[in-house]
């Protein structure tokens, strides 16, 4: 009898790792059956973009219902959770713990006796919180009255008070991460490591899913290749940043890389700098980052830079913006991966 598995995904760079996992593990059809949901809520910007499965070992679906604690329940939303309710899965996969949908899900497939296997989101593992967020454990509370209100089990009460912690749901067998040896495994749940197959193989499958231009990325060799990421700032230190590098690469291309959620008032701020190409595409930056050589990649702190192709150098720059974006300071940053090396000066960048 095959078994089941269920996967939930948010954004391309969830979809991307799962892609990445199902080939590595559960390739064979005789053996698995795989659904991966495409999870968009209402006005969702996330992976609207044209994709092609075609090929994979697995059946995708869009789950679109909103599913939102601020609001009460449609009925037709309703109706689709009871719909995934009554599955059976043997291994239940997810990337974010803040959806009340993968809460209401994760409990109940664990109760019925799945596995449930929370995979890495970003840099969440690996970042300590200095302190608890009152938005953070007002959101957790009413997530437990709404679950309740509608009639879904509530496995904690108490929940708000260590939600900031990672891997905090109770029905979680397994934590999925790329650098186990930097988690700080406060509850002793069992860790396993997430690696990426080897990129000759990776990227041919990653650039027929996501629909890869080859002119995208016009120059791949001895470029600068920059990640931003919303942080809530207004951008005008990063774009001062920027102007340094570019200065003190006068001959050098340099690309950033927009993240979906990048403001527009962002990206045109980007534009005004000279010798800075911006690259608006919802293609995951790894996608990028695998087609480099012989370059610099840099970004404030993102994950997209676990993927490690060696040849290029990797920098995070996160040392030189803490004290100017406000919302770093609720963090104590930590770098995981040997091949990156943090940087408190534009000057330790090199080639």
């Amino acid at each position: 009898m095959k078994k089941r598995i269920i996967i939930f995904v948010h954004t391309e760079y969830h979809l991307l790792q799962s892609v990445s996992q199902v080939l590595k593990l559960y390739h064979d059809t005789e053996l698995f059956d795989v659904e991966l949901y495409i999870r968009r809520g209402k006005n969702s910007t996330r992976l609207n973009q044209p994709l092609d499965f075609s090929g994979l070992p697995f059946t995708h679906y869009f789950f679109d219902e909103e599913i939102n604690i601020n609001k009460p329940l449609s009925e037709t939303a309703k109706s689709a959770v009871e719909v995934l309710l009554a599955k059976a899965p043997s291994v239940f996969i997810f990337f974010q713990e803040q959806d009340p949908l993968m809460v209401i899900l994760a409990g109940r497939y664990a109760d019925n006796g799945a596995e449930v296997h929370l995979y890495q989101d970003g840099l969440k593992p690996y970042v300590h919180i200095r302190f608890h967020s009152l938005g953070l454990i007002k959101h957790h509370h009413t997530q437990n009255v709404w679950l309740s209100k509608h009639g879904f089990k509530v496995d904690n009460w108490l929940l708000p008070l260590w939600s900031k912690k990672y891997a905090h749901i109770k029905g979680i067998a397994k934590v999925f991460l790329t650098f186990p040896e930097s988690y700080q495994n406060w509850n002793g749940k069992p860790i396993e490591k997430m690696e990426f197959l080897p990129l000759a193989f990776l990227n041919p499958v990653l650039k027929k899913l996501f629909n890869w231009q080859e002119t995208l990325l016009p120059e791949r060799e001895k470029i600068i290749f920059y990640l931003n990421q919303p942080m809530r700032d207004d951008g005008i230190f990063e774009t001062q940043l920027l102007s340094k590098i570019i200065e003190r690469f006068p001959d050098t291309k340099i690309y950033t890389k927009n993240h979906p959620s990048t403001s527009k008032n962002k990206i045109e701020l980007y534009k005004k700098l000279k010798n800075l190409q911006v690259i608006d595409s919802p293609i995951p930056a790894e996608l990028f980052i695998m087609n480099l050589s012989e370059s610099i990649v840099f970004s404030m702190g993102s994950t997209s830079m676990f993927l490690d192709n060696p040849g290029n150098k990797f920098y995070y720059i996160y040392e030189l913006l803490e004290n100017d974006i406000k919302r770093l300071r609720r963090y104590k940053m930590c770098n995981p991966a040997p091949h990156i090396k943090s940087v408190s000066n534009i000057d330790e960048l090199s080639f």
